[in-house]
C-alpha cells in the first residue's frame, strides 16, 4: 500500500536540545530558551494541511528521459496552526544542512528548538532553476481513480523553499514573517551558506505554480477518463504539528482523450455492411483516431491493421466460402496524433451477436504498476505557456539552466513538431514528437551547453501535418 494512502501519526518522534522542563505532549518536549517552561508558556505548533490543487492540466513533455505525458497544477502548503512553521538548517555538508531544527515559540515567550527524529532534510535544489535550499519532500501529490478508492499514477514527493505567500486565515498575522527578504530567499545562489532559514507564519499558505519543475504526476501511462489528484502534506511525517493525521485534499480532474467501447452490428452473408466504431470521449481533447489492432477471422476490412484513421466506421466483407454468420475484430481508439497513454484502450466489436458489447471486460484497459515508478528529473521553461496570438505555431520559449538547452512550444494544430537549434558554436540538436492541438511540448535539446556555444545561435520551431508545412517560426537563446 502506498504509504500516502494510510499515513498515521508517529508518536515519540520529537526532542529538544535541553533538558526538558515538562511533557507538552506525547512524544514531544521543551526546554525553556530565553525564558522558563510551563504549561502556561508552552510551544505553539504548526498544523500542515493539504488544500485543494487548482488548475490541472496535461501537457506533452520531452527531457533525456525521454516523451511523457504530465499532468500540472498549482500546489499549496497552508499552515492552518496557531503557531508558525519555522525550520532552521545549519553546518552545511556536500549540499545538505546536517543539522536541522524546528523552531517552535512560546505562548507568551521565548522559543524551543525541536530535534525531530528522523529530521527533515534541507537541501540545495539547483535543478529547478531555482537555486536555493529546499525542505525536501515538503509534500506529496499522486492521482486516484474518480471514486478515490485507488491509486493509479505514482506520488510524486516535491521539495520547497517555505515562504509566506498568501494570508488565508483572517485572524493571521497581515504582515509576512518569512518573506524572501526576511529570509533571503531560502540562500538564494548561495550552495554553501552557512545556515537557512524558512517558514509558513500561522494561518498562511505558500504557493507553488502549475509551471515549477517537479510540480507534475506522471500520466503517460492513465487511461483518459475522470480522476482525483490527491495532495498530502508532510508525506514522510517528519514535521511536528498539532494534528499529525491531516486528512488529503483531492481535486477533481479528466485526463482528455478517448476510450474505445464495444460495439455490435448486424451482417448479411455475402454483403458489405459499414461498422461503426465507438468510443467514450473525456474533457476537450482534439480529433478522434481508431486503429484495428486484430482484424476478423472470417472476413475483411477496409482499414488495413496498425494504421490510424479518422473515419468512424470500417466496412466489413465475409469470405465469400464462410457459411457462419459471427465474427470479430478489436479494435483502439486516441486523440489524434497523440502518442498517450502509452497502451491505448481497447473493445471488440462483435458482428452478428457473437458478444455481448456490454460486458466491461470487452474493453481491455489497464491500471499501472506504481510501486516501482521512479522520481525522474524535468526541468522546464519557468513562467506561462507561450500564446499563439493568432499563429498556427506559437515562438519557442528558450530557457538555459545549468547547462541545460531547454525549449517549449504549443500548435494551433495536431501535427508534427520538430524544434532545432542552429548556429554559434552548437553541434545542430534536435527533437520531434506528435502532439495535439493546444497542447503545450516541451523538450530539452542539449546539456553541457554554455552561453559562448550559443552566442549567434537560432532555436527553429516547425509544424507539419499530412506531408505539408503548416507553420515556422524561430528566436534567440536568451
Amino acid at each position: 500500500m502506498s504509504r500516502l494512502a494510510d499515513r498515521q501519526g508517529r508518536p515519540g518522534r520529537f526532542g529538544v536540545r535541553a533538558i526538558p522542563a515538562c511533557a507538552l505532549v506525547v512524544g514531544l518536549v521543551a526546554a525553556s530558551a530565553g525564558t522558563s517552561a510551563g504549561a502556561e508558556n508552552s510551544p505553539v505548533l504548526p498544523d500542515l494541511i493539504a488544500d485543494p490543487a487548482t488548475g490541472p492540466i496535461a501537457v506533452i513533455y520531452q527531457d533525456e528521459s525521454g516523451t511523457r505525458r504530465l499532468l500540472r497544477f498549482n500546489g499549496y502548503i497552508h499552515n492552518a496552526g496557531r503557531g508558525a512553521l519555522e525550520l532552521r538548517g545549519s553546518k552545511p555538508v556536500d549540499g545538505e544542512m546536517s543539522v536541522v531544527e524546528q523552531r517552535a515559540y512560546r505562548s507568551e515567550a521565548g522559543f524551543s528548538d525541536l530535534v525531530n527524529v528522523p529530521a527533515p532534510k534541507v537541501i540545495f535544489e539547483p535543478t529547478d532553476g531555482h537555486d536555493h535550499w529546499h525542505l525536501r519532500n515538503a509534500a506529496g501529490y499522486s492521482l486516484w481513480s474518480g471514486e478515490r478508492t485507488t491509486q493509479v499514477a505514482p506520488a510524486q514527493k516535491i521539495g520547497f523553499c517555505l515562504i509566506d505567500s498568501t494570508r488565508v486565515d483572517p485572524w493571521a498575522n497581515a504582515d509576512k514573517t518569512y518573506s524572501e527578504s526576511n529570509i533571503s530567499f531560502c540562500g538564494h545562489g548561495d550552495p554553501g551558506a552557512n545556515k537557512v532559514t524558512m517558514g509558513i507564519s500561522a494561518g498562511w499558505r505558500d504557493y507553488y505554480d502549475r509551471s515549477l519543475p517537479f510540480q507534475w504526476v506522471d500520466i503517460s501511462d492513465v487511461q483518459p477518463g475522470k480522476y482525483s489528484l490527491r495532495a498530502d502534506m508532510d508525506p514522510d511525517g517528519l514535521i511536528a504539528e498539532t494534528d499529525e493525521q491531516n486528512p488529503p485534499a483531492f481535486t477533481d480532474t479528466v485526463v482528455p482523450g478517448y476510450v474505445a467501447t464495444p460495439v455490435t452490428a448486424e451482417v448479411l452473408p455475402l454483403l458489405s455492411t459499414d461498422v461503426t466504431l465507438q468510443a467514450q470521449r473525456f474533457g476537450n481533447p482534439d480529433t478522434r483516431e481508431y486503429r484495428i489492432v486484430t482484424g476478423p477471422e472470417h472476413g475483411k476490412l477496409n482499414q488495413p491493421v496498425g494504421d490510424w484513421f479518422t473515419d468512424w466506421s470500417v466496412r466489413y466483407t465475409p469470405k465469400r466460402d464462410y457459411a457462419g454468420q459471427d465474427d470479430s475484430f478489436v479494435f483502439e481508439a486516441r486523440e489524434k496524433d497523440n502518442a498517450f497513454p502509452r497502451q491505448k484502450s481497447r473493445a471488440v466489436a462483435y458482428l452478428n451477436g457473437t458478444g455481448d458489447a456490454s460486458t466491461p471486460s470487452a474493453s481491455a484497459t489497464t491500471t499501472p504498476d506504481v510501486s516501482s515508478a521512479e522520481q525522474r528529473r524535468a526541468p522546464d521553461v519557468p513562467g506561462p505557456l507561450p500564446a499563439l496570438e493568432g499563429l498556427t505555431l506559437a515562438a519557442p520559449q528558450v530557457h538555459v539552466d545549468h547547462g541545460d538547452l531547454i525549449v517549449r512550444t504549443v500548435a494551433a494544430v495536431s501535427g508534427v513538431i520538430r524544434m532545432v537549434a542552429r548556429g554559434g558554436d552548437t553541434v545542430e540538436r534536435s527533437c520531434q514528437e506528435s502532439v495535439p492541438a493546444g497542447t503545450a511540448f516541451t523538450c530539452l535539446l542539449g546539456t553541457g551547453v554554455d552561453d559562448d556555444e550559443l552566442s549567434g545561435a537560432r532555436v527553429l520551431a516547425t509544424l507539419r501535418a499530412g506531408g505539408h508545412l503548416l507553420g515556422t517560426t524561430e528566436t534567440s537563446p536568451p
